[in-house]
C-alpha cells in the first residue's frame, strides 16, 4: 500500500503509449517517479504480487517486436527483469497472480488459447500448461485461495461467456447470454492448414456454408476475411461480429477462410516478425496459397472469391482488389491503408508502424513503400470495391479511404464509398455497425453470386 506501479511515457501521444513506455514506481504519499524497468518496446498492464516484491507484465522482447507477447517478472526493488516464457511459440495476452509465488497467463497459441503458469522467482523460462483450449479463453482471474479460475471464453458455437475452472477436467460454463444462438443453423467450423510456396505451414479458420450439401454440385464462393494488426490472429472460437462476418456469410452460402498469415500473433516472436520489410509480400502470398489449397481440394469456386477486413485487414483487402485484382471479384475495405507514404504523414502511429510493422524508414525506402501501396496498382483488373471509413479515424485517417475511392473512380472501377459520422478507428454506434454489416454482406452477394433473371 505504500507504492504505485505504472507504465509511463514522456509524451502524451499515441506512438509513445504504444512503443515508448517504461515501468515506474511512485511513493503513494507523493514525490517523483522512479524508473523501475526501461522496457525494450511494447508493454501490457503490470500486476504486482500480493507481497509487493515482484511485478508481472507482458511485454516485447525487442524494439521492433510487434506484440507485448512475452511474460516478464520484474524485481520491485532492483528492477531486474526476466523473460519467463522465452522460446514459447505463443503470444501472452494477460497476466495475473496466484498467491505470491506463481504467475498465471493467458496466451494465443496457434488457433487456440493457453492458460499457463510460471514461478515468480525460481528458474528462468519455465512455464507449465494449466489449461489448453477449447474453449477459447480471452480473460481470466484467480480466486484469493488460488483454487479456482474465473474465465471469459467462447467456442465455435457461442460468443464469449463466463466459465469457472477448478483445475480438473474442462471448465464449467456459468452464463448463457445468447440462448437464441443454440437454435441457429451454423456453418461447420474447423482449423485449416496448408503449406505456403516456401514450405512454411500456415493455418487459419475455415467456416463451411450452412446446408452446403443442399446447394447443388457447384462449389460455393469464398470470402477471405482478413484480420487487422497484423499482430492479431484468428482463434477457433466465436468469429462473428459486425466486422468479421463468419457465420453470417456461412448462412448466406459462402465458404469463409480466416488466415493467420505470417506476421500474425499466436506463434511466437519470430513468426510475428516474419513480414518485416515485406508488407503484402510473403504474408499475402500465404492467403493466396490458402485459397489455392481450397480450390485444389474442390471446396470453393476459384472464379468467385472476395476479400474483406478492417484496418490492416482493410489494407490487404485493398491490395487484393488492386495488385491481385485478377484473383478477386469483390472486396470490402474498412479503414484500410491505400498509400503508405501519405498514411505515414497523417496517422497517429507513424513511428509505431515504421518500427514494428515495416521495420524501416518509409521515407528512406519510398520506392518499396509506394510499390506496396494499393493505389500504385490500378491496372490489374476490375475488382468491385466497397470502401467504408469512420470520419473521426486518427489511426487510418479518412483521407486513406478517400484516396482509394478517388483512384478507383478515376480509373473507372466499380466502387462505392460510405463514411460514418463521429466514428473513430472502428465503429461504436450500433446503427453504424448494422449498416456496415448489411452493406458488406450485400456487396459480396451482389458480386460473387450468379445473377438471376
Amino acid at each position: 500500500g505504500r507504492r504505485i506501479v505504472a507504465t509511463v511515457s514522456d509524451r502524451p501521444d499515441t506512438d509513445s503509449s504504444y512503443i515508448h513506455k517504461r515501468l515506474a514506481t511512485y511513493v503513494a504519499s507523493g514525490g517523483a517517479a522512479r524508473t523501475l524497468w526501461a522496457a525494450s518496446g511494447k508493454l501490457g498492464m503490470p500486476v504486482v504480487s500480493p507481497d509487493g516484491r515482484v511485478v508481472a507484465v507482458n511485454g516485447a522482447v525487442t524494439r521492433n517486436d510487434s506484440t507485448s507477447g512475452s511474460l516478464f517478472v520484474v524485481d520491485a526493488r532492483t528492477g531486474e527483469a526476466v523473460n519467463r516464457t522465452e522460446g514459447l511459440a505463443a503470444t501472452v495476452t494477460s497476466v495475473a497472480w496466484r498467491g505470491a509465488g506463481e504467475v498465471l497467463f493467458t496466451a494465443q497459441f496457434g488457433t487456440t488459447s493457453l492458460v499457463g503458469s510460471v514461478p515468480a522467482r525460481n528458474g528462468s523460462g519455465i512455464w507449465r500448461e494449466e489449461l489448453f483450449g477449447p474453449p477459447i479463453v480471452t480473460q481470466m482471474s484467480a480466486s484469493s485461495d488460488g483454487r479456482h479460475l474465473a474465465l471469459v471464453a467462447s467456442t465455435p458455437v457461442h460468443p464469449p461467456e463466463a466459465y469457472i475452472w477448478d483445475g480438473e477436467g474442462v471448465p464449467r460454463r456459468l452464463t448463457f447470454h445468447n440462448p437464441e444462438v443454440a437454435a441457429a443453423d451454423l456453418g461447420r467450423q474447423e482449423v485449416f492448414r496448408w503449406t505456403a510456396t516456401d514450405g512454411l505451414e500456415i493455418e487459419g479458420i475455415l467456416i463451411h456454408p450452412v446446408d452446403a450439401e443442399g446447394r447443388g454440385r457447384r462449389p460455393p464462393p469464398l470470402v477471405s476475411v482478413v484480420h487487422g494488426g497484423p499482430e492479431s490472429c484468428w482463434l477457433n472460437g466465436w468469429n462473428t461480429s459486425y466486422g468479421r462476418w463468419g457465420q453470417v456469410l456461412a448462412g448466406r452460402g459462402f465458404m469463409v477462410l480466416m488466415a493467420n498469415y505470417r506476421g500474425s500473433s499466436g506463434r511466437g516472436v519470430g513468426f510475428a516478425r516474419a513480414d518485416h520489410r515485406d508488407l503484402a509480400g510473403r504474408e499475402f502470398r500465404d492467403i493466396l496459397d490458402g485459397i489455392d489449397a481450397l480450390a485444389a481440394a474442390g471446396l470453393i469456386d476459384a472464379e468467385r472469391v472476395g476479400s474483406g477486413g478492417g484496418s490492416y485487414g482493410g489494407y490487404l483487402s485493398a491490395w487484393a482488389a488492386t495488385r491481385h485484382a485478377r484473383r478477386f471479384k469483390a472486396a470490402v475495405v474498412f479503414a484500410g491503408i491505400s498509400n503508405w507514404l501519405s498514411f505515414t504523414g497523417t496517422s497517429d502511429i507513424p513511428e509505431e508502424n515504421s518500427i514494428v510493422h515495416w521495420d524501416l524508414d518509409p521515407y528512406a525506402r519510398a520506392a518499396l513503400v509506394w510499390d506496396r501501396s494499393p493505389v500504385a496498382h490500378l491496372d490489374q483488373g476490375r475488382t468491385a470495391v466497397l470502401i467504408a471509413h469512420g470520419e473521426k479515424d486518427l489511426r487510418v485517417p479518412l483521407s486513406q479511404g478517400t484516396e482509394l475511392y478517388t483512384a478507383l473512380r478515376l480509373h473507372d472501377r466499380p466502387v462505392e464509398y460510405v463514411t460514418y459520422p463521429r466514428e473513430p478507428h472502428g465503429l461504436r454506434e450500433r446503427a453504424h455497425q448494422l449498416d456496415y454489416m448489411k452493406r458488406s454482406i450485400e456487396w459480396f452477394e451482389r458480386w460473387l453470386k450468379p445473377r438471376r433473371n
